[in-house]
């Protein structure tokens, strides 16, 4: 993508390296395939987006610190800080990547906060050096019948990954604090407000790999100039877009130091949480609706909405 300097000058485009992890370290094999072929052996491809898990990097600061986890989650941290509930990926040993389990309980964890009616706004982030890397392609290689859930997932269209998958009315911020590589890229884009640490990046190597990556890109192009979203997706592996980047083309709306990205967040949702949190839902959904419809549509469904939530039915004795 297009690479800054250090001193901010050259604005250019550049096709970065190939972001390939160490071959003498191990790592986690090739990163969430968008179609993935319940037939494929286990792959032996590694995955050129994902950290090398055998160098730990400082973790992220724990967003549930203040307040007690969730129990009943193996590969999530959910928590509550005050009106804002948060859900970590917490696999930092795999670059956060998506397993049979993380992918059993994110919509569990989802379904959970946006319930809850103390919690108005969410925020998503990773644990450890990576956001989130898509899927754990080695572990799914050894539970054949998630592989081929997921590959029904991917072919009907049915993912639920991402509050956008779930129908999640309760506005979501994600926090993006480093690599966020392939199936990753769901979560930036299914956002209602995304924001990165300087020392994010963002990948999508699919084509690298032999896969489409159709969900993810056509996400990107809601986001960002589609000339951008096309070298992020065509380039794969040889192409990685800094957090500065993504900023100037959309993908994210600000960046800060690493250190100031969870108190970052947590002061966005709570501005977000002021709001009344019945308008708030019915915005959101206007947002939303107005990817999907016309001009015309969409101001009459907003219209509709906002009168819903103006004037609600008064009960009938």
């Amino acid at each position: 993508m297009v690479a800054t300097s250090p001193d901010g000058t050259t604005p250019g485009p550049t096709t970065a390296g190939p972001a390939a992890p160490d071959p003498a370290a191990p790592g986690p094999a090739t990163p969430d395939p968008a179609t993935p072929d319940p037939a494929t052996p286990d792959p032996a491809t590694p995955d050129p987006a994902t950290p090398d898990p055998a160098t730990p990097g400082p973790a992220t600061p724990g967003p549930a610190t203040s307040a007690p986890a969730t129990p009943g989650y193996t590969t999530l941290t959910v928590g509550r800080r005050g009106p804002v509930g948060w859900l970590e990926f917490d696999r930092p040993q795999v670059g956060n990547a998506m397993d049979p389990v993380m992918m059993a309980e994110l919509p569990v964890a989802w379904r959970e906060l946006d319930a809850d009616p103390a919690v108005r706004c969410i925020v998503v982030t990773g644990r450890g050096r990576a956001f989130q890397t898509g899927l754990d392609v080695v572990s799914l290689s050894r539970d054949r019948a998630g592989l081929r859930e997921q590959s029904r997932r991917t072919r009907d269209a049915d993912l639920a990954l991402t509050g956008w998958h779930l129908g999640v009315e309760t506005p979501v911020v994600v926090a993006v604090n480093g690599i966020c590589a392939g199936g990753g890229l769901h979560f930036v884009v299914d956002a209602d407000v995304a924001i990165a640490s300087t020392a994010a990046s963002f990948t999508d190597p699919h084509v690298s790999v032999g896969q489409a990556s159709n969900w993810e890109a056509v996400g990107m192009v809601r986001r960002m100039p589609a000339a951008i979203a096309a070298r992020l997706a065509l380039l794969g592996a040889h192409e990685r877009m800094d957090a500065e980047s993504a900023r100037r083309y959309g993908l994210v709306s600000q960046v800060v130091a690493p250190d100031e990205l969870v108190a970052t967040a947590q002061e966005l949702a709570e501005r977000i949480a002021e709001a009344d949190p019945a308008a708030t839902r019915a915005r959101k959904r206007a947002l939303w609706r107005s990817e999907d419809l016309g001009l015309t549509a969409a101001r009459s469904a907003a219209s509709g909405a906002a009168r819903t939530v103006a004037e609600p039915e008064v009960p009938r004795d």
